[in-house]
């Protein structure tokens, strides 16, 4: 049950910070809210979860290799899948 915890945990932790990585991509001049200190919260909460990552990997690599192969596999689905749909 722990590992599995561990698999998930190491996922969720990856999604979110590319989740918030991707915020970099975002047109700087939109209008509308505007976060206070932005980018630096960004760029201080990607850098904080690429060390804890990076611990993750180091404490636990076979939980996190597992955990990237997981993902790997939801990506070839993905794209098997998607294929799949445009043949039509």
């Amino acid at each position: 049950m722990q590992q599995v915890l561990l698999y998930t945990s190491f996922l969720l932790q990856l999604m979110g910070t590319l989740a918030v990585a991707s915020f970099f991509k975002i047109k700087r001049n939109v209008d509308g809210f505007k976060s206070p200190w932005s980018p630096y919260i960004q760029y201080f909460y990607v850098g904080f979860s690429c060390l804890v990552l990076l611990f993750i990997i180091y404490d636990k690599p076979l939980e996190s290799l597992i955990g990237l192969g997981i993902l790997v596999i939801g990506a070839i689905t993905y794209v098997f899948s998607k294929k799949e749909y445009t043949d039509e």
